[in-house]
């Protein structure tokens, strides 16, 4: 209720400041002769006083920042609990936005202590909140603006119910039977292209009146007093307000009036009355054979006096009170009737123009609660996203190295073969007892083994080419293993033996073989 309050009140003093500025302007346009034309003065003062209400609604609804800017007016809910500020170095300070949103719905219905007025925010401290018993300025604002709303409202139902009343009234009075009254009354509607239009005899006026959407109303004097030419230059000045739809535009300014009113608004319906007649003068002149049957009329109206019912704010009348009626006689008996040419299409277009331009351009006025939540207007636009740094200069392509030479690598050098064992000593002739048996050689050792020489490490950017493989060495040949031991003794032995033919030819022959050939153990025989 209450952001609705200060929203309507903020559109209502948007109107009101954009329809004082507008009035001014065309004053001091009319002034200076800047408006020389009579229909767009006449348009001029129409969108000023009627402007307002679009431009107003334009500027709180779609444009957020006009070019004269926006006077924001920051009201109190409580005035005893200041504005929560809004620390950016607490955990829940994600943005503006999202604290004004949060605190948006604490307003609106969300979770809050009313007996003490008082809520915990995110980091667990106690923010004070209004109340809902709690009134302070920001409600006594938003109460004047729901209050001017309803006023509004208000005056626009009452136009409804004196419209509905001003047709009852006109649907019981007696229609006009005379046959040359109602066929130059036919003649003028086709004229202006116009419904077929009712007429009808009215005792309680003292002028004739035309009401929407199409009667005309004539006082009981129109018919007895005036003559023909008379009759039909006040008929054709009625049909061109039926024309015109001066009603319609007359009941609207002073709708509007009521609710906004302005300092320059009287003098704005009396340009905007006076043009209307000068331009119905202007066609009613044309349409019945001059202006001095239309000024005889006129005179007569003056002549009769206002002693009668004052129209309503509906009927177009042809003379009023405090009307311009003596320089309307005068442009007519002068046959110096303004003629009042419909605008043209550059003429439309700058009103346009002016229109748009006063959409954007014209000043504001917002309102909003200097408790419940910033204006979502005054939220900061988020930074910036930081500019890219430019990527690094690719690296310069290094130059091609020099393939390396593959070298080859010596082979090795082969081991030297293993030395072969000594003989063993020759045995003693004639010795009885045999020496022990010969130390078995020690056998070689084998050839270690090449070392693979290293691989070439590659170059950057480009594979070395596959180095030769080395030859390998020739094989070292196997030295011949000897004879083993038992054969070598047994051998031995044989030599021994035969030293010794006369012991031979003692003993058996198969004993002597079997004992000192054959017995390893006959070394001590």
């Amino acid at each position: 209720m209450t952001e609705t309050g200060l929203l309507l009140l903020s559109w209502w003093l948007t109107a009101w400041v954009h329809g004082g500025l507008m009035l001014l302007l065309v004053y001091l346009g009319e002034r200076l002769a800047l408006l020389k034309a009579p229909s767009l003065r006449e348009a001029a003062w129409r969108l000023a006083v009627l402007a307002p209400l679009l431009t107003a609604s334009v500027q709180t609804l779609i444009v957020d920042h006009p070019w004269a800017g926006r006077v924001l007016l920051a009201v109190s809910s409580d005035s005893q609990a200041p504005a929560p500020e809004l620390r950016p170095d607490s955990p829940s300070s994600g943005g503006r936005l999202q604290q004004a949103s949060a605190a948006l719905s604490t307003v609106a219905g969300g979770p809050s202590d009313v007996a003490t007025g008082s809520e915990l925010d995110s980091t667990g401290q106690a923010v004070r909140t209004p109340s809902a018993r709690s009134w302070g300025a920001a409600g006594v604002v938003a109460f004047v603006g729901w209050i001017w709303s309803l006023f509004a409202l208000l005056m626009l139902l009452r136009l409804g119910w004196h419209w509905r009343r001003e047709h009852r009234r006109s649907a019981l009075l007696a229609d006009l039977d005379e046959a040359d009254v109602v066929a130059e009354t036919r003649e003028l509607q086709r004229l202006a292209g116009l419904p077929p239009i009712r007429l009808a005899l009215d005792p309680e006026l003292a002028s004739p009146v035309s009401l929407p959407p199409a009667l005309i109303c004539l006082p009981p004097w129109a018919l007895s007093q005036l003559h023909r030419a008379q009759r039909r230059a006040m008929l054709a000045h009625e049909v061109a307000h039926l024309r015109r739809r001066d009603s319609y535009w007359q009941c609207a300014c002073v709708l509007v009036s009521q609710v906004l009113p302005q300092p320059l608004g009287a003098l704005a319906r009396r340009r905007l009355a006076e043009l209307a007649e000068f331009a119905c003068d202007a066609w009613a002149a044309q349409r019945s054979g001059g202006g001095r049957a239309l000024a005889e009329s006129l005179a007569a109206c003056a002549a009769y006096g206002y002693a009668g019912r004052k129209p309503s704010i509906f009927a177009a009348a042809m003379a009023e009170p405090r009307s311009i009626l003596i320089e309307r006689v005068y442009r007519l008996t002068k046959e110096q009737a303004m003629g009042f040419e419909p605008l043209s299409v550059v003429r439309q277009s700058a009103l346009v123009l002016a229109l748009l331009a006063a959409c954007v351009a014209l000043p504001g006025v917002g309102l909003r609660d200097a408790i419940a939540a910033p204006a979502l207007s005054e939220v900061p636009e988020p930074p910036p996203p930081p500019t890219a740094p430019k990527p690094p200069a690719p690296p310069a392509v290094p130059a091609t190295p020099i393939a390396p030479v593959a070298q080859i690598p010596e082979p090795p050098t082969p081991p030297a073969p293993p030395v072969a064992p000594a003989p063993p000593a020759p045995p003693v002739v004639g010795a009885v007892a045999l020496s022990k048996a010969p130390t078995p050689p020690t056998p070689p050792t084998p050839p270690s083994a090449p070392v693979a020489p290293a691989a070439p490490t590659p170059p950057a950017g480009r594979a070395p080419e596959a180095p030769v493989a080395p030859v390998a060495p020739p094989a070292p040949v196997a030295p011949i293993a000897p004879a083993s031991p038992s054969e070598r003794r047994v051998e031995i032995r044989r030599s021994q033996v035969s030293a010794l033919p006369p012991l031979r030819r003692l003993i058996e022959p198969d004993i002597f073989e079997s004992h000192f050939i054959t017995d390893p153990v006959g070394e001590d025989c």
